[in-house]
């Protein structure tokens, strides 16, 4: 699946690739050393959810240089595994970050698990501003949780059939 426009190409990840180690760069640096994870827990952790059937990672490229990824997971949160799937590693380069990518790859999963057949998407995120960013674009806070001294809010987004599947 490819979605183009305005110099933003955004594909599925259907194997090792050669963005694959900046992806895992991203992931590591903004999530993965917090947790503790490792460089090779987090490519590892990559390639398990592009192997999936029912998992996928999605890279945005604007004019042909990595700009960001995003994944569709079946679980994010271990305490709400009765929601899925999940919309999860929205990472936008600094670079490319107040334009079209962050939108262009949620709507690549948005559209991903509509054809898929789920009718509702889930996320999680740092309480917020970030929580006013996708509040702007649809979604519905469900319920807070804590953990490790943090507060997140799990978000809901109903999907529609006006979902851009690309072009």
């Amino acid at each position: 699946m490819s979605a183009h426009e305005s110099g933003i190409v955004i594909d599925e990840i259907l194997g090792p690739c050669g963005d694959l180690e900046i992806i895992v760069t991203w992931l590591l640096d903004t999530w993965g050393r917090e947790k503790g994870a490792t460089r090779e827990e987090t490519r590892d952790w990559c390639l398990g959810v592009i192997a999936s059937q029912v998992e996928a990672m999605f890279a945005a490229k604007v004019d042909g240089v990595a700009a960001g990824v995003v994944s569709m997971v079946e679980c994010d949160v271990d305490h709400e595994r009765g929601l899925t799937p999940w919309l999860a590693t929205l990472f936008v380069a600094p670079e490319h970050r107040g334009g079209e990518v962050a939108a262009r790859l949620i709507g690549t999963v948005q559209g991903r698990a509509l054809v898929d057949g789920y009718r509702d998407l889930y996320l999680y995120c740092y309480e917020g501003r970030l929580v006013g960013y996708y509040e702007a674009a649809g979604w519905r806070a469900l319920r807070s949780f804590e953990r490790d001294g943090r507060r997140f809010c799990v978000m809901a987004k109903p999907l529609a059939f006006e979902v851009e599947l690309g072009s």
